[in-house]
């Protein structure tokens, strides 16, 4: 099996930055399995289908896709400074945020400014977007920090398998015998100075001994539900269209419509 000769080579010539990683490792057609990968599946398998199998890609690309990566690569750009001993204020990372126009800007241009404000200081920065573990990881007084960032409209319900698979990972890398996850969400807001609802909130992910085996059954049986897709090439719809990337590409879509009674 070459996946993880392919693997191994792909992360020593790895030079920072997930997304580039993932992407070689699709272009290769490396098979591997992410928690991505396990979310689109238990979502729908006809999305894992277009995306992992077929290669579908949003078109256009939803503004939120981008917005998204702009904030994480704020987040990259902040903690690496701080782990050189540099600090950065927000408007010099609003560069990041130039390509984007109009709303998309001012979301971006909040977010970073709640970015800078809020970073975790006093930590000694031990990685930023790591391939396999894409949060920050921080450490202070022994005790060792993983934190992602997400964003969007509205604080949302994070998945904590997620972050199972995070601690698990920096525990054994960092021979650690404590580590706390944090979850820091971006609300995108016109105006920070005219808002009811705060627009950022920090939580903790209380993990229990027994989260890592039950991300391993999750895993396990995704990638059992994985395997049957890509033998037949196919996959079943699940209808669960309203918050999907891929509706306005996808054959199997179910639309809905509101109505007034």
């Amino acid at each position: 099996m070459r996946s993880p000769r392919a693997i191994a080579d792909a992360l020593a010539a790895h030079r920072g930055g997930i997304e580039r990683f993932v992407r070689q490792l699709d272009r290769d057609k490396v098979p591997y399995l992410s928690y991505s990968k396990i979310a689109a599946v238990e979502s729908c398998p006809y999305r894992y289908y277009l995306e992992y199998v077929a290669g579908v890609r949003p078109r256009p690309e939803p503004a939120y896709f981008a917005k998204g990566r702009t904030l994480h690569k704020a987040a990259d750009h902040l903690y690496r400074k701080a782990a050189r001993g540099l600090s950065i204020g927000h408007e010099a990372l609003f560069f990041l945020a130039n390509k984007h126009r109009g709303e998309d800007r001012r979301h971006l241009q909040n977010a970073i400014q709640v970015l800078v404000e809020q970073a975790w200081t006093g930590y000694e920065v031990l990685g930023v977007e790591e391939p396999f573990v894409l949060p920050l990881v921080l450490r202070k007084d022994g005790i060792i920090a993983i934190v992602d960032h997400k964003t969007g409209k509205r604080f949302n319900k994070l998945d904590t398998m997620q972050m199972a698979v995070y601690r698990q990972h920096v525990l054994r890398k960092h021979r650690a015998k404590e580590c706390s996850a944090w979850f820091d969400q971006y609300r995108w807001v016109d105006d920070l100075g005219r808002i009811r609802k705060p627009a950022f909130q920090r939580t903790q992910v209380h993990l229990r001994s027994t989260s890592w085996t039950a991300a391993l059954r999750r895993f396990n049986s995704g990638y059992q539900r994985i395997l049957r897709i890509e033998e037949k090439q196919d996959g079943s719809a699940t209808g669960s269209c309203h918050s999907c990337a891929l509706k306005g590409v996808c054959d199997k879509a179910v639309i809905e419509y509101g109505s007034w009674w």
